[in-house]
């Protein structure tokens, strides 16, 4: 290596280093810097240093003082490295990682200092972007546990609903009309209904209930849930329903739209107690998505209250005035439909509730029917019924119902037993639970026609699961809890 190269070899290496150096004395003035220095100086201020500027006076007046506090640390012998934002915003003001350290002669005397920076600004937002992954992985995580949770609590509820409803039916018919204890027959039906209808809320935010999802023109469901909404309002608050879906459909189930949408609108009039605006628009989201958002004027969320709404049970409302299932029950049908749900929402700015759903083809019939229940009951005499379920008070209640119309009824407490009494007795019928333990509903229908290949079969879910239709004929589904009369009249049906 020849002395001249030598003697320029740290130049050399300063030059060669992509990141800004640049060297300062006692009185802030620059006394060196690199090219790469001069370059990105000049991109994110608008023009290039010179030796002997005094370094902080070339930053905004609001930076001057921090650069100029770091130069000074250093020129006191401070070894360190901090992150800041430098730049103007008009050019570039990206986030800056700086190592300064003091410039030292042969006796050890500080005669400057120098700092090395890097640009890590596309570092610091690929950390954020992992950060907000880890987060929704973490959120997602979080909803699908407490959705598996909420769906089994769901299902052992509508086991005793449908213990309480049977029962009640049965000590009703059993009881005069003008009985002084009636109305108390009456009190607990209601009471059991309202159970229902929150059930059916937790199975629509775990996404274990089967949703009826087709095709359907989306103004048209809009439409129809304007009433609903109407009603629910009190006259403090105006409503406005603005239709921009021009005959569009969407996939979705139409029931449960209207239900999201009165949820919402019952949210909004709790946030609006002294009355206000409710607005309910439709419009093309995209080629493939199209947008129902219901805003209103009321007290709005912070962001911590937004992130939380869609957990079962949250809720800001005071006791007994909420269940905190509404956005609940939006948010697991939004994605039960493959859509998506957004809150925008701020203290004192009201909120405003995004539903985009996925686009479809013209409108269609449901795929699969709902167990027809429009079927008159008849007598049920010289008929029999296998029925089989693992809940000794479900199992109980369905017997009961079913011999009061003149049916026989065959029990059973599990798959094996059912099959087992094939053996013994032809039935013209099963009712057959579908969550069993051991041997599931799917696996005893599958097996109940193979034995007799004309049977008819209802299965009876708190989830409402149709994936039990699937190869076996004649099949259906009823979900708890039901009345009286729909399991005669499915029954009737089915035969």
């Amino acid at each position: 290596m020849g002395a001249v190269v030598k003697d320029k070899l740290w130049e050399i290496i300063g030059q060669s280093d992509r990141s800004p150096i640049c060297a300062f004395d006692h009185d802030f003035r620059l006394i060196g810097f690199n090219q790469a220095h001069s370059d990105e100086f000049f991109r994110i201020y608008g023009y290039r240093v010179e030796l002997g500027d005094v370094f902080p006076d070339l930053f905004l007046p609001e930076q001057a003082p921090i650069i100029r506090g770091f130069m000074a640390r250093a020129l006191g012998g401070e070894v360190f490295s901090v992150v800041e934002e430098f730049g103007d915003p008009s050019f570039d003001r990206p986030y800056w990682e700086i190592w300064y350290a003091p410039l030292r002669d042969e006796a050890g005397d500080i005669i400057g200092a120098f700092h090395h920076a890097q640009d890590i600004s596309a570092r610091l937002r690929l950390q954020v972007d992992l950060s907000a992954a880890q987060d929704a992985l973490r959120q997602a995580q979080k909803m699908e546990a407490v959705g598996q949770l909420t769906g089994g609590i769901a299902h052992d509820f509508n086991n005793l609903l449908m213990a309480i409803v049977g029962n009640l039916q049965l000590l009703a018919k059993r009881i005069p009309e003008d009985h002084p204890g009636r109305r108390f027959v009456d009190s607990a039906a209601s009471a059991a209904d309202k159970g229902s209808k929150l059930t059916s809320q937790l199975l629509a935010f775990s996404r274990t209930q089967k949703l009826s999802i087709r095709s359907v023109r989306l103004d048209t469901v809009l439409d129809k849930a304007r009433e609903l909404v109407r009603t629910a309002l009190p006259p403090a608050i105006a409503m406005d329903f603005v239709l921009g879906g021009q005959d569009a459909c969407v996939l979705t189930d139409p029931d449960q739209l209207e239900l999201a949408i009165l949820n919402l609108a019952l949210n909004a009039r709790d946030a609006m107690p002294g009355g206000g605006e409710l607005r309910v628009e439709s419009r093309a989201d995209g080629p493939d998505h199209l947008l129902v958002r219901v805003s209103d004027t009321g007290t709005g969320m912070t962001a911590e209250v937004a992130r939380q709404a869609i957990e079962p049970f949250f809720t800001t409302k005071e006791r007994g005035k909420g269940t905190g299932l509404g956005l609940a029950q939006v948010y697991g049908f939004v994605t039960q439909c493959g859509g998506a749900l957004r809150i925008d929402s701020a203290p004192g700015a009201g909120s405003t509730i995004a539903m985009r759903l996925k686009r479809a083809e013209a409108a269609q019939t449901p795929v699969v029917e709902a167990v027809d229940c429009s079927t008159e009951p008849v007598d049920g005499e010289g008929r029999v019924v296998l029925v089989i379920d693992d809940d000794s008070s479900v199992r109980a209640v369905l017997a009961e119902t079913l011999k009061a119309a003149g049916y026989s009824v065959v029990e059973a407490a599990d798959g094996p037993e059912g099959l087992a009494k094939l053996d013994s007795v032809k039935p013209d019928v099963a009712v057959v639970d579908f969550l069993m333990p051991g041997m599931n509903g799917d696996e005893v229908g599958r097996r109940l026609q193979h034995a007799l290949p004309q049977l008819p079969i209802l299965f009876v879910s708190g989830y409402y699961d149709t994936l039990a239709l699937d190869g076996i004929s004649g099949a259906a589904v009823l979900r708890k809890p039901f009345d009286d009369r729909t399991l005669l009249s499915a029954v009737a049906s089915a035969l």
